[in-house]
């Protein structure tokens, strides 16, 4: 692991200098009881007299309106969902003696719902089912929320 370490030069400041007789050791509560005893800013300090504001435009000639902001059109996008069967921890040997026709078990039950993802965050969940031959997904729970943001 690399650290970093960062110096940092003090700023200069244009403050007044304080005399060799004064006493240096006096808390801050007895600045606040004696505000006179503080130093006094430096000149570089800008007044309230040297802000303007900001100029923002009119909008007193536009009407009000209830619209909320625009959703974007789904049917014109094209999402990836992805179903999530299971997950399998393989150590690095039996990862190097995988080769076509080898069989991995998963720990999950065939009747284990499956996880339902659009762009890697997880919108739902399903079931696995046999239809006409092919592996369909049942959806059985929607987190509609996630999906919206997901689109």
């Amino acid at each position: 692991m690399a650290v970093t370490m960062t110096s940092w030069l003090p700023l200069k400041r244009n403050l007044p200098a304080v005399p060799d007789n004064a006493k240096t050791t006096e808390s801050l509560h007895d600045l606040e009881r004696h505000p006179s005893k503080a130093i006094p800013l430096s000149s570089g300090v800008p007044s309230d007299e040297e802000y303007s504001p900001y100029p923002l435009p009119d909008f007193a000639d536009q009407p009000a309106t209830d619209d909320k902001p625009a959703q974007p059109d789904i049917d014109q996008q094209t999402l990836t969902l992805a179903i999530e069967l299971g997950h399998q921890l393989l150590d690095q040997q039996s990862v190097q003696t995988l080769q076509p026709g080898s069989r991995i078990m998963l720990k999950q039950q065939a009747t284990e719902t499956v996880g339902l993802y659009v762009k890697q965050q997880c919108v739902g969940e399903g079931e696995l089912l046999i239809r006409d031959n092919k592996l369909c997904i049942r959806i059985t729970r929607l987190l509609a929320n996630r999906l919206r943001r997901s689109a």
